[in-house]
């Protein structure tokens, strides 16, 4: 396992064997667009007369290729810089919303699909934006729970909960 070096004070965990090759480009650091996660993102090749830019690509698409149409690449440990073979796949629209971890914005609950309504917890599982509703629950921990539960059903092996890792009944 070596690092490479971004801009910003980031660094990425690449695997040894891809190290040289992913060496040779201009890496650094890109946030998406709500700046909640940081990706390695490298530039190469001259730059283009019209734009004066040059070609980027993302280092997990430089380690793993380009994906599928209708899919992506996530990084299974949710460490957006760890770009080692074992914490990359591709994935498709529903195994990326399994995946997803609790979001930071504007939630009232430490649980991912668990939020303050009406005096209670309510469950929510969302998946290709559609909301299946989970129920009302007077405790967040219970909450939690009868969340992961809905969402194992729903994702199945893709199933990121809670309390479980991933894919762990």
């Amino acid at each position: 396992m070596k690092e490479i070096v971004l801009t910003l004070g980031y660094k990425a965990i690449v695997d040894d064997e891809d190290y040289e090759r992913l060496s040779i480009i201009s890496w650094f650091a890109q946030f998406n667009r709500c700046r909640s996660r940081v990706y390695a993102r490298g530039a190469f090749g001259p730059r283009t007369a019209r734009a004066g830019r040059r070609r980027t690509i993302m280092m997990s698409h430089a380690i793993l290729g380009t994906p599928p149409k209708g899919h992506c690449v996530i990084h299974l440990n949710g460490d957006s810089l760890d770009c080692r073979n074992q914490n990359l796949r591709f994935a498709d629209d529903i195994q990326r919303q399994a995946m997803k971890s609790v979001s930071q914005n504007k939630k009232s609950s430490q649980y991912k699909g668990v939020f303050f309504e009406n005096g209670k917890w309510r469950v929510r599982v969302s998946y290709f934006n559609i909301q299946s509703p989970g129920g009302f629950y007077r405790d967040e921990v219970e909450a939690a729970k009868a969340y992961d539960e809905k969402a194992r059903l729903i994702f199945g092996e893709h199933f990121k909960g809670n309390f479980n890792q991933v894919g762990v009944n």
